[in-house]
């Protein structure tokens, strides 16, 4: 690729996320205005998750449910809102989009609720980030007999 090229593209690229920031930020006001309220008394609890409707989420917002916990690498404390479906329209094995809050300020990809793996997070705004989501179905491993 010529240079020309790869600085148009570097360029168009760099507005395509630019203008995901901003619908991302959109976005994240109204999860932030349920969850932000509720970040402290999470932190007290065990790992856990609930549902959209008992964090307090209308069922029109798209979320689909709540996990919290903390990761014993860091002793960070995470928050996602996994929603419904992917916000952006991206690709990450059919997984769906996901609100993240980390604490401190720098989430780990092995700092996520179980099962769960997560594209390179998005930083937004404070401790939140958005990445694509995918759970990953535990495989059973063949138990080899002796007999």
């Amino acid at each position: 690729m010529s240079a020309e090229k790869r600085l148009t593209h570097d360029a168009t690229l760099a507005a395509m996320e630019a203008t995901e920031t901003v619908q991302l930020g959109v976005l994240l006001k109204p999860i932030r205005a349920v969850m932000d309220k509720q970040i402290e008394h999470l932190k007290t609890l065990p790992d856990g998750k609930m549902t959209a409707e008992e964090a307090g989420f209308d069922p029109s917002a798209g979320v689909n449910i709540i996990y919290y916990g903390h990761c014993p690498s860091k002793q960070a404390f995470y928050v996602y809102v996994i929603m419904k479906h992917e916000v952006l329209g991206r690709t990450y094995y059919g997984g769906p989009g996901g609100f993240d809050y980390t604490e401190p300020s720098s989430p780990s990809l092995n700092c996520t609720p179980g099962n769960w793996l997560a594209t390179i997070p998005e930083r937004l705004d404070g401790n939140w980030y958005y990445a694509v989501m995918a759970y990953m179905f535990p495989t059973p491993v063949p138990i080899k007999s002796n007999s």
